[in-house]
């Protein structure tokens, strides 16, 4: 390898014993490396400020994503939050409109029980329920109506008002 030491072309093919256009040869040769050398630090240093942008990307891209990530997680407790209300409000709904129901059958069944009370068979049998037993069932095989067994047993609701081992009058005959 050639060493610059400010001998100049003339001053280098003296001491090394080489002819003028070879030294100077050499020295371009020489300049050429310098000049490669020059633009591959320039080269590094380009990709050094690259990398340096491209780890504050990746940075950036981590923070967003775990801002993102928080996004989600509140819009998904918004969301069963949310559905939530809407349960507690269909199901406000539904007992309104439960109760709604239940006021609009009292005012029909209540005067229809009333009339019936009244208008049901004196005579009868006494019967002993079983379990399984319906009034639908305990009519049918009485020859009996529903309505006349609920009016003489004063039963609202079959379901809560009769039960095993309970003795009921069935009402025969009209």
């Amino acid at each position: 390898m050639y060493r610059w030491v400010g001998f100049g072309v003339v001053g280098i093919s003296a001491i090394c014993g080489i002819g003028p256009r070879l030294a100077a040869q050499g020295t371009l040769e020489f300049a050429n490396i310098h000049q490669d050398l020059s633009a591959l630090r320039h080269q590094v240093a380009a990709l050094k400020l690259s990398l340096e942008q491209v780890e504050l990307d990746q940075q950036k891209l981590k923070s967003a994503l775990a801002a993102s990530k928080e996004d989600y997680k509140q819009l998904q407790k918004s969301y069963i939050d949310l559905l939530a209300q809407h349960k507690k409000d269909a199901e406000a709904l539904l007992d309104q409109k439960h109760n709604t129901l239940l006021a609009e059958l009292q005012k029909v069944l209540i005067p229809t029980l009333a009339k019936a009370e009244l208008d049901y068979p004196k005579t009868g049998i006494s019967y002993t329920v079983k379990k399984g037993d319906t009034l639908s069932k305990i009519a049918q095989e009485h020859h009996s109506k529903i309505a006349y067994i609920q009016a003489a047993n004063h039963i609202q609701d079959p379901h809560k008002d009769l039960r095993p081992g309970q003795t009921i009058f069935i009402p025969q005959g009209k």
